[in-house]
């Protein structure tokens, strides 16, 4: 049976992950909650705005008030290229096994964690790039300085370079 993919989208707190299964004339859904917890859920009844959390209570709770904070936009982009398959990032995350560690699948964790150095223009950079997202393994650095941290970075010392620029 032919079912329309809803991963990545965002059904109240819920995000999907993934498709589960077809049962009963129903697709099944793994969603994320923003309160860090996981479920699967019929896709009917996210579509329809049945179910619009896991259960916990985040669709009628208040929120921590900062949906609209670059920080967490950086914190969603991290789980989105961690954990969807369909981002155009996941191939250099989550393909490659990088994971997002399991308390900061809850931005409140994730803030308690980073919140105090972040300041703004600085971007979450993982200082082993092949280590996952944690406290231990994450700061926010400069663009500039996130450039010398990718793995296709070729650092040439100044003296080398501006000898090659010389010949």
């Amino acid at each position: 049976m032919k079912t329309l993919d809803l991963t990545g989208q965002q059904f109240g707190k819920l995000i999907v992950i993934g498709f589960v299964k077809y049962h009963n004339h129903a697709s099944f859904w793994q969603c994320h909650c923003a309160r860090g917890n996981e479920t699967i859920v019929r896709g009917p009844d996210l579509r329809g705005g049945k179910t619009k959390s896991c259960g916990c209570g985040a669709a009628n709770q208040p929120t921590h008030g900062m949906s609209g904070h670059p920080a967490y936009n950086v914190w969603s982009s991290m789980l989105n290229r961690c954990n969807n398959p369909k981002a155009q990032a996941y191939k250099n995350y989550g393909g490659r096994g990088i994971k997002v560690c399991e308390a900061w699948h809850s931005f409140e964790n994730f803030w308690t964690d980073m919140g105090s150095t972040w300041q703004r223009g600085l971007t979450l950079d993982r200082r082993n790039n092949d280590g996952h997202y944690n406290k231990a393994n994450c700061r926010w650095i400069t663009r500039k300085e996130q450039a010398f941290n990718k793995r296709n970075n070729v650092f040439r010392p100044i003296g080398l370079a501006s000898a090659l620029y010389r010949e």
